[in-house]
């Protein structure tokens, strides 16, 4: 995609997706055993995605700023 920038898929044996894009940028896909994703995308800034027991998504921000979308059990 020039300037450097590249896209690598990294299926780990921690299962997660590395979008790399160079430059120290990347957004990490973690793919964790608490079935959540996060979505790194360095310098301390994330987006994860929580599919909790309780049967909703959180995607948290951080800096305790998060969205939660509740799926119920209807």
């Amino acid at each position: 995609m020039g300037h450097g920038r590249y896209m690598k898929l990294d299926m780990g044996h921690g299962r997660y997706m590395k979008l790399d894009m160079g430059h120290g940028r990347y957004m990490k896909l973690d793919m964790g055993h608490g079935r959540y994703m996060k979505l790194d995308m360095g310098h301390g800034r994330y987006m994860k995605l929580d599919i909790g027991h309780g049967g909703y998504m959180k995607l948290d921000i951080g800096h305790g700023g998060y969205m939660k979308l509740d799926m119920g059990h209807g």
